[in-house]
C-alpha cells in the first residue's frame, strides 16, 4: 500500500509470468491501474484475455513480446506463412530439449 499511498508508481512492469491465475492476476492489475508494462506471457496477439480489448492509447503502454520458448515455433509460423510452405521436415539429434 505505500506505494499507492505516494503515488511511487513503477516506471515499468516486466511480467514474465507465462500462465494460469498469477498471469492473469498481473495482467488485470497492470491495466486497471494503467501500469507500463512488457509481458512476455505464451500466445499470439490477442490471446491475453485481460488485454484483448484494450484501447489504442492502452496499446502505448501495454506490450506483449515472445517469450524464449515461444520464439522457435512462431519463427517457423512465420515462415510456413509467408512462404506458402505445405510441406517440411524438423531434424535433431538426442541433444534437442535437454
Amino acid at each position: 500500500m505505500a506505494l499507492i499511498e505516494t503515488q511511487a508508481f513503477p516506471h515499468l512492469v516486466l511480467d514474465t509470468t507465462m500462465t494460469g491465475i498469477g498471469s492473469e492476476t498481473v495482467k488485470s492489475f497492470t491495466a486497471a491501474l494503467a501500469l507500463p508494462t512488457i509481458s512476455a506471457s505464451f500466445g499470439q496477439e490477442g490471446d491475453l484475455r485481460q488485454w484483448r480489448n484494450i484501447d489504442e492509447n492502452e496499446r502505448q503502454y501495454l506490450i506483449q513480446i515472445c517469450p524464449p520458448a515461444d520464439i522457435i515455433p512462431e519463427i517457423v509460423r512465420s515462415i510456413v506463412l509467408n512462404q506458402n510452405i505445405t510441406n517440411a521436415a524438423i531434424l535433431f539429434d538426442n541433444s534437442f530439449g535437454k
